[in-house]
């Protein structure tokens, strides 16, 4: 099998729609791929895994090889999954801050300082691929120091166990207590009295 034609069925593999039962899905598509890498032969399967490589980096930095970097993804299956954004963002923005969308850029992730904003708060950063690109998990499972119960965005912009008394009140996940953190941050708001 040529790499041409890996890809091709690979590719097929991924834009199946997806109607069908996902368990049927699945397993068609693991045969796809497991019969079309068992076909190639290792310089082949060797050219395919970094045309995927050069693909998923493309998609992380952009298409100048020069902006490339070696540092893999915070998590790979959770940026497929689309849990992980990859966002444009200041070089002031660090990995840990909370984050939300800027209202006058699109794609632009804006730490998060207090809980003020009218934007809510989108998610957590978890890598920074270059100064000035995010990966921003915006749901998933994050370690914490939190003790167990509910995670709201604190009056400083942090994660916090207490509902702030102004401001935005956001739900941001919930802390079970073992350093880990289920993060699922609800878009709808309360607005506390001033």
């Amino acid at each position: 099998m040529t790499l041409h034609k890996a890809l091709q069925v690979i590719e097929e593999s991924i834009r199946r729609p997806r109607s069908m039962d996902d368990t049927v899905l699945l397993a068609e598509t693991d045969n796809s791929l497991r019969q079309a890498i068992a076909e190639l032969d290792p310089e082949t399967l060797a050219g395919t895994l970094d045309a995927i490589v050069s693909q998923i980096r493309q998609i992380l930095y952009g298409t100048d090889p020069g902006q490339w970097s070696d540092v893999p993804p915070t998590s790979l299956s959770e940026l497929l999954a689309g849990n992980l954004l990859v966002m444009d963002c200041s070089s002031a923005v660090a990995i840990g801050d909370l984050v939300f969308m800027s209202p006058l850029a699109d794609n632009t992730a804006i730490t998060a300082t207090n809980n003020l904003t009218p934007e809510p708060i989108l998610g957590i950063v978890t890598g920074k691929p270059t100064t000035v690109k995010c990966l921003v998990l915006v749901r998933g499972v994050i370690p914490t120091a939190l003790a167990r119960g509910k995670s709201f965005v604190g009056t400083d912009g942090k994660m916090s166990l207490t509902a702030p008394l102004t401001g935005y009140v956001q739900h941001f996940g919930i802390s079970l207590g073992n350093g880990t953190l289920v993060l699922k941050p609800e878009i709808a708001r309360v607005k506390r009295a001033t």
